[in-house]
Parts: structure tokens; C-alpha cells; sequence
């Protein structure tokens, strides 16, 4: 008989708390933070009213006195795996990482699981000790091997590394289970991006466009990529609606558009662009007046050329592109036979990293000039 009253009223206890506790997460629900707190503080039992209060304080943008709640129930329980994972993520929301490396530690060592490492190499991506995340992001996977995002993690540093064969590898694991994802997707575009692999950059950035993913990035990267290709058609129309939506003060785009109406042939549309790129930065421009002249040598026109690479050498003197063909123009026109030779002797004085092609075109050009020389 007495065990029946005294398990009665041990029912009726956890069934009192568990009222009280449905009451204070209404209050929760509807924003009476405060009377949830008061509920919390007068029925709950120590030290489970802590770490409740803790969550309500959180969910109410008071961050100083959540951690408070979360420590002293810490100082009574060190040991409760929730309650430090909630305080270790509270932590790393405001910025300290210090204390969270050190709670994160502890749950690796008592409790370890893929979360726990994937949070403790974040916390060392943040302090910019990289072999340590990447130790952590490691330890991760190792207890779950598709855990997602230690996964990710993982293949960006593959990435940032140049390891461009092992962030692939990654990425495409999980592509081959949803060809739609789209993390993985931007960093696969990327990817191949860097390591100059055009053509499957494109794919990866129009499927992203297909997917309705409309991030400045993606435009810029697959306008780029086009350019690269050689795809100047598409990748004009990208820089135009980058212009027309995005920003119509990147210099940038009104140079790569620019280069892409020089490549087709639209000399006239090249040079607003680039003139319009030059306008609005405020450094040196010897690549864009390079291009200017670039596009109309092309064009024959002879006199614009040596204009614009004489102002690509003004701006850069190092500007080795722009430096020998100002040479080969006064070459074409006929300049004296000394004072070509001297200049392309110069020249290989001056860029002695010059590729070994271009070297020995110089010193075959230089050996016919002294031969005409001679028989002058």
C-alpha cells in the first residue's frame, strides 16, 4: 500500500513538472520570455532550470546572460553531453573561441562524433589554424563518412591547396548521389574554374543557372569562363546583363566586354568599353589600352596600335607584350636597320624571362636586320 501512495505521488510529480514545463514552452512560443523564465525559476528542478532558462534567454537575443545560465548549470553537472554541445555552439555564435575550443575538446574526448570534430575544426578555421581544422574535419569523417559538411569543408581546402584531383573526388561522390546539389555543384564550377578546365566549368554554371541560382558569382565566373573558350558571343550577353542588373560602375565588366567586342571584330564598341573600364578605376590601365592596340593591330590599323601599346608602356614599362610589339610595328614601317636592332638587343636585355619561341624569332629577326645592314 505504501509503495502504490508513494509511486502515485512520484506520478504526479513528473506529471506536475511536465504541465509546468508545457506551460513555460508556450510562454516560449508566443514571445513571454520573461513569464517563461519566471515559470522556469520557480518550478523547475536545479540544475535542469538552468539550462532551460539558458535556451529562453537565447531564443530572446540575451547571449551574455544565456552563457551565464549554461555555466552554472555546468558548475553543478560538468558532465551532461547536450547541455555543453548547446553552451559550445552559443560559443562560437559570439565569437569565442577560446572557451569553445575547450568545451568541443572535452566532448571529443568524452563523447567524439562527427558533429562534435566538424564544430571543433570550425572553431580552428576561424582562429586560421588550418592543419588543425583540417585534422579535425578529418577525425570527422573518419566516424561518418558521408557526413556533409566536414566533407565540404575538406574539399575546400583540397581546393584552396591546388589539390584540384582530390576536392574533384569529393564533389563528384556526392554529385553522383544528387546531381542537384548545390553546394557541391559551386564548388565543383569553381574548381574546375581554377584549374582551367573551361569547358566543364561552363556545364557546372549553366546547371546552376538551370537550378535558378542567381548569384553575381556564377554570371561572373561563367562570363569569364566563356571568354576563356572563346565563346565571346555568350559571354558578351553575360557581361551585359552583369551591367544592366548587377552594376553598371564594374570596371571589370566593361573591360572583359570590351576584350569580347574586340575578339569579334566591333572595334568601335571595344573602345567604349575599355575607355569606359578606364574611366572608372583609379590604378594604371596598360592592360586595357594593351588589348586597344592589340584589336586594331589586328585590324591593320597601324597608327591606333602604337598609340595604345605606347600608352600600355607608359603606364608599365615591365609591360613585355605591349614592349615588343611597339618594336614590330616601327619594324613593319620600315624604322632604320640600327635603330631596330638596338631596340630588340634592348629587348632581350630589358625581359630576359621572354618564352623561348619569341627569344629565337628576336635573334632570327636580329641576324636578317645586320644581313640588310651589311649589304647596304
Amino acid at each position: 500500500m505504501k509503495k502504490s501512495v508513494l509511486f502515485l505521488l512520484m506520478l504526479l510529480t513528473v506529471v506536475a513538472q511536465a504541465q509546468n514545463t508545457a506551460i513555460a514552452d508556450s510562454l516560449v512560443a508566443v514571445g513571454q520570455y520573461s513569464k517563461a523564465v519566471q515559470w522556469y525559476e520557480e518550478q523547475g528542478k536545479i540544475p535542469e532550470k538552468y539550462f532551460q532558462m539558458a535556451k529562453v534567454y537565447e531564443a530572446s537575443g540575451n547571449k551574455s546572460v544565456a552563457l551565464e545560465k549554461y555555466e552554472k548549470y555546468i558548475q553543478i553537472d560538468s558532465t551532461n553531453t547536450r547541455v555543453n554541445y548547446n553552451y559550445g555552439l552559443l560559443l562560437i555564435e559570439t565569437t569565442q573561441w577560446k572557451p569553445a575550443e575547450k568545451v568541443f575538446t572535452k566532448l571529443n574526448k568524452e563523447k567524439p562524433s562527427a558533429v562534435h570534430w566538424y564544430y571543433l575544426g570550425e572553431i580552428f578555421e576561424k582562429q586560421e589554424e588550418s592543419l588543425k581544422a583540417l585534422a579535425s574535419y578529418n577525425q570527422s569523417i573518419q566516424l561518418e563518412p558521408d557526413f556533409y559538411k566536414s566533407n565540404y569543408k575538406i574539399a575546400v581546402f583540397y581546393a584552396n591547396a591546388k589539390e584540384y584531383s582530390k576536392a574533384f573526388e569529393i564533389c563528384n561522390r556526392f554529385l553522383e548521389k544528387d546531381a542537384e546539389d548545390i553546394q557541391m555543384l559551386k564548388l565543383r564550377g569553381q574548381v574546375h574554374f581554377s584549374s582551367q578546365h573551361y569547358d566543364k566549368a561552363i556545364t557546372d554554371f549553366e546547371q546552376l543557372l538551370h537550378l535558378e541560382q542567381i548569384d553575381t558569382f556564377i554570371y561572373e565566373k561563367l562570363a569569364l569562363s566563356y571568354l576563356a573558350n572563346e565563346e565571346y558571343t555568350k559571354a558578351r550577353t553575360l557581361y551585359d546583363t552583369l551591367i544592366e542588373t548587377i552594376n553598371d560602375e564594374n570596371p571589370e565588366y566593361y573591360y572583359n566586354r570590351g576584350k569580347c567586342q574586340g575578339f569579334l571584330g566591333n572595334n568601335t564598341e571595344a573602345e567604349t568599353d575599355i575607355q569606359k573600364s578606364m574611366a572608372l578605376r583609379t590604378f594604371t590601365f596598360e592592360n586595357e589600352n594593351f588589348y586597344l592596340g592589340y584589336f586594331y593591330q589586328k585590324e591593320n590599323n597601324l597608327k591606333k596600335a602604337l598609340h595604345y601599346y605606347q600608352k600600355a608602356q607608359k603606364e608599365n614599362k615591365n609591360h613585355q607584350e605591349s614592349a615588343y610589339q611597339i618594336i614590330a610595328i616601327k619594324d613593319y614601317q620600315g624604322q632604320s636597320f640600327a635603330k631596330t636592332i638596338q631596340e630588340y638587343e634592348t629587348f632581350l636585355i630589358n625581359f630576359p624571362a621572354v618564352s623561348v619561341k619569341r627569344k629565337a624569332s628576336i635573334e632570327n629577326r636580329i641576324k636578317q636586320l645586320k644581313q640588310k645592314q651589311h649589304m647596304e
